[in-house]
């Protein structure tokens, strides 16, 4: 299974004004990086917990067709499952029933079901929207770490050696502990 990004999301699941408020920064010459460090945040928080934040939509492109008919992805939550397509052998376009790929409806929503179809495809490309929504609907812990993570960031640049220390803030970790996915 190979994961694209198709479309990135539209915030951070910490505004910049929320982050400066957090730093007690006032003015704005350093607005750029306090904003390149919230993106890295995030992103560091979504591959540590393998969940993606805010709605971003992903494209998962399988070899075949799921033969148990439950494919479970490498994030979570799915809150949509945009389009299906399926190739032939030859790379050809094959039309697919509409519904055929739907969300698992689970706790972890980190699953999808394919329907039985006379004959599969070769290949299969799912776009789906994953993420708890906007900013204000992730989980308080996880935008607390993207919070503490950042101010973390921009308040150690990079100045002393980091050998011996652990990579992430322990209370950064400690917050993302419950939230980590268990990956099989």
């Amino acid at each position: 299974m190979t994961p694209i990004l198709l479309q990135p999301p539209a915030e951070e699941p910490v505004p910049l004004d929320e982050a400066k408020a957090f730093l007690r920064l006032d003015d704005t010459a350093e607005d750029g990086l306090l904003a390149a460090l919230v993106t890295s945040a995030r992103l560091t928080v979504e591959a540590v917990s393998g969940l993606a934040l805010v709605s971003q939509t992903w494209r998962f492109v399988l070899g075949a067709w799921p033969g148990a008919g439950v494919l479970r992805l490498p994030m979570a939550p799915v809150d949509a499952v945009l389009s299906v397509h399926g190739r032939d052998a030859g790379g050809a376009p094959l039309a697919l029933p509409d519904g055929i790929v739907a969300p698992a409806a689970t706790v972890e929503r980190d699953a999808l079901l394919f329907g039985r179809l006379a004959a599969s495809p070769a290949a299969v490309e799912v776009d789906v929207r994953l993420g708890y929504g906007g900013a204000d609907d992730v989980p308080g812990p996880l935008r607390q770490a993207v919070r503490l993570l950042t101010a973390h960031w921009f308040e150690n640049r990079g100045d002393a050696p980091m050998a011996g220390k652990p990579p992430l803030p322990p209370d950064v970790v400690a917050l993302l502990a419950p939230w980590r996915r268990i990956r099989l």
